[in-house]
């Protein structure tokens, strides 16, 4: 049986350091994506398709702003839910209360992309993740129920 040398050992706790930071980047991209494109979807479906209006809101509220549409270091998204109004407000807290375990989906979610600014503005080389493959995974599974259920309250919001 072979001894690992050190060096090895280093290039594995290395890889695995960079590993987790790239699916993190990875994930929060995604995530990054899917909403972006779902809300914008929703502002074009309500306006039956018309370009102009939702051109516009795609060039000043969505292309390039996500990062501002939540308070990252939160522990909840009623800020974001509050930009679609009171109403839709008070329906997200309420779903997120009476939904077992979605309280904890949104708090993964925000600590997911919390980390992911952190990585991408704090010199993804040197930046010191704390959180293993299996802990980053984790959070994207949390996270994900989130981000696929809230295009689908959204729009079931809206419909008359």
């Amino acid at each position: 049986m072979e001894c690992i040398s050190i060096e090895e050992v280093s290039l594995r706790s290395d890889t695995e350091s960079l590993f987790a930071k790239t699916l993190l980047i990875a994930a929060g991209s995604s995530f990054e994506y899917r909403l972006t494109k779902a809300v914008y979807e929703v502002f074009l479906n309500a306006q039956e398709g018309s370009s102009t209006l939702a051109s516009f809101v795609w060039n000043m509220a969505i292309n390039r702003r996500y990062h501002t549409w939540f308070n990252w270091s939160g522990r909840n998204a009623n800020g974001f839910f509050g930009s679609f109004g009171p109403d839709f407000q008070a329906h997200m807290q309420e779903t997120v209360g009476k939904t077992d375990g979605l309280t904890d989906c949104v708090v993964a979610f925000l600590e997911l992309g919390n980390l992911r600014n952190a990585l991408a503005h704090d010199d993804l080389a040197s930046y010191a993740l704390t959180k293993t493959v299996p802990e980053v995974v984790e959070l994207y599974n949390k996270a994900k129920v989130f981000v696929e259920m809230f295009p689908i309250e959204l729009r079931s919001f809206l419909e008359p």
